[in-house]
């Protein structure tokens, strides 16, 4: 009898041991229909970027050019060889420190929607970048770290008529976090590299700072019409894209507060083709935390 008495004064404790700690626990966060609606509307715009014209889900090819000529056309002759529906012979590119001109341009083919047979259509430090079309195809020139290559867009690329169902976590209000944006004075050097090894050392104005689960983390942002930030989280490889997620950051106020929202992460361009540039995450912005929120990894059906 003695024994049961215990034994029913442990349970007894250990249930209000347990209510305690229940009370004490936060109460989940709840998704406000302002947040909601306005996360609608981001995948909303992130499915129309995708497959508009400056989107990555029409690109065709990629060919990277050394200093010299080189012929470009569908004829296997040619040392750039375009898709079958081009001219045999489309013409020449012309490349010497950087600066590409073409010449001896196929019939049909129109350089920034001229039809015209040789001209430049490069040059980084004259701000020239010319389009070249041809039927529902358009390519021009990009250049990274000294490296200049053609970029190929088909318009009516078969991922675009294939309608890509992306994927996405269920929003989690857990992943809105206040951050502070903490200057570096002087600014610092950031080097990232891209998918091809090329190597880029940017100038960053500061860090984002801010708490998650109790720890705190920081952000090496670059710096565009808003923050951009490249990283990787516990979920990279495994639920979401292996190199890491792309995120924009509204720009600090006054107090230099601001919000990142994980819930709008997204793929680089390199989930969906093979002829992307991206860049992959710093080391100072691998999160060692699970960020189950925004586009999980694309696999095409």
């Amino acid at each position: 009898m003695l024994r049961f008495q215990k034994s029913s004064e442990m349970i007894k404790y250990q249930f209000l041991a347990f209510l305690f700690i229940l009370a004490c626990t936060p109460a989940p966060k709840q998704a406000t229909s302002e947040q909601l609606s306005g996360w609608e509307s981001w995948k909303v715009d992130r499915m129309e970027e995708l497959k508009s014209k400056e989107g990555f889900l029409n690109l065709a090819g990629l060919y990277w050019l050394q200093d010299g000529e080189h012929s470009f056309g569908s004829d296997s002759s040619n040392a750039v060889i375009f898709p079958v529906d081009f001219p045999a012979k489309s013409g020449v590119f012309k490349v010497e420190a950087g600066v590409v001109s073409i010449s001896e341009v196929a019939e049909g083919i129109l350089i920034d929607s001229t039809s015209q047979e040789e001209g430049l259509v490069f040059d980084l430090s004259q701000e020239v970048s010319k389009e070249m079309t041809y039927g529902n195809y358009v390519w021009y020139i990009i250049e990274r770290v000294g490296n200049v290559g053609i970029r190929l867009k088909d318009l009516d690329h078969p991922m675009l008529a294939a309608d890509p169902d992306i994927h996405f976590y269920e929003y989690n209000p857990d992943l809105v976090v206040e951050a502070i944006f903490k200057p570096y004075l002087p600014k610092k050097k950031l080097t990232i590299d891209n998918v091809l090894g090329h190597r880029f050392e940017m100038e960053i104005e500061g860090q984002l700072q801010f708490q998650f689960q109790g720890k705190n983390y920081s952000l090496e942002p670059l710096d565009d019409v808003d923050f951009f930030v490249i990283f990787s989280d516990e979920t990279s490889a495994i639920e979401t894209y292996g190199s890491g997620r792309y995120l924009h950051v509204p720009l600090p106020g006054p107090d230099g507060k601001t919000t990142i929202d994980f819930n709008r992460a997204y793929n680089p361009p390199c989930a969906f083709t093979d002829f992307a540039t991206c860049l992959i995450p710093p080391s100072e912005n691998r999160l060692d935390f699970r960020v189950d929120g925004g586009e999980l990894d694309f696999h095409m059906e």
